[in-house]
C-alpha cells in the first residue's frame, strides 16, 4: 500500500499543474506557486487570462477541479474546489487545500489498444504503418521510417489518415493534426507519431465508436 505521505499533496514550487473543472470543456495547465497547509492552494492564472470560457469556469466557486501533478513520475490527482482568482498585479487562482489524493484517466476519451494497419500522406510525402491504439480523440501510430528520415512530419501540422478497421470493408479516412512526433527506435527505425481527429463526418464518429465498444467488451 502507499505511505500515506505519497498521498498528500506536496509539489516543489513551480512544478507543472493541470486542472480541469467540472463542466469545462478541455484542461487548464499551470504552475504552482505556494500554499497555506491545510487552508489553499495558489497557482498562476497563465492562459485562462486570455481564455473568456475558462475565466467564466473559474469564478464559480462551488464547481469542483480535479487537479494533477506529477510526483516522482506517478500522476497524483486531487479534487479541489475553486476559491477565487485576481488578475492585478499578478494572475493568481486560489484553489481549496487538496486533502486525499485520488486517481482519475487523464484522458478524456476512452483509449484501446489495437493493431490497425494505416497510411498517412501529405504533399510532401507519405507512410505506412500500424495504429497501436485508439479513441474518438486520436491515436497513436508507428511508422517503419527505414532510410526515409520522414521529416514532412511536422508536428503541429494536418495530414490525410486512412486506416483498416476489422469492421469495414474498406479503409476509414479523416483528417488528424500529428501532436506529437513521440520517438525512434534506433534498432527498429520506428517512428512513434501522436495524432488528434480534426473532422469526422457523422457516420465515421459512429464506426470509430462501435470498434472501441466491441474491443471494449472483450478486453481482458
Amino acid at each position: 500500500m502507499p505511505q500515506r505521505t505519497d498521498l498528500e499533496f506536496n509539489p516543489a514550487f513551480g512544478s507543472p499543474l493541470l486542472l480541469r473543472p467540472e463542466g469545462f470543456e478541455g484542461e487548464l495547465k499551470t504552475y504552482f506557486i505556494g500554499m497555506e497547509p491545510s487552508r489553499y492552494v495558489i497557482c498562476s492564472l497563465g492562459n485562462a487570462l486570455a481564455d473568456k470560457a475558462a475565466l467564466a469556469a473559474l469564478r464559480d466557486k462551488t464547481r469542483r477541479t480535479r487537479l494533477f501533478y506529477l510526483r516522482q513520475g506517478v500522476m497524483c490527482g486531487f479534487t479541489v474546489r475553486i476559491q477565487g482568482f485576481k488578475t492585478s498585479p499578478f494572475g493568481h487562482l486560489y484553489l481549496s487545500f487538496p486533502e486525499i489524493a485520488q486517481t482519475f484517466n487523464l484522458r478524456l476519451h476512452d483509449r484501446i489498444d489495437c493493431h490497425l494497419p494505416a497510411k498517412i500522406a501529405a504533399p510532401a510525402g507519405s507512410g505506412q504503418g500500424m495504429i497501436s491504439n485508439i479513441s474518438k480523440g486520436g491515436c497513436r501510430m508507428s511508422l517503419l521510417s527505414g532510410a526515409d528520415p520522414l521529416h514532412w512530419l511536422c508536428e503541429g501540422e494536418c495530414y490525410d489518415l486512412a486506416m483498416q478497421l476489422p469492421t469495414l470493408a474498406e479503409p476509414l479516412h479523416c483528417f488528424c493534426r500529428l501532436s506529437q512526433r513521440i520517438g525512434r527506435s534506433s534498432e527498429a527505425g520506428l517512428l512513434q507519431l501522436g495524432l488528434q481527429f480534426q473532422s469526422f463526418d457523422p457516420d465515421q464518429e459512429k464506426r470509430i465508436e462501435a470498434f472501441i465498444r466491441l474491443v471494449s467488451e472483450y478486453r481482458i
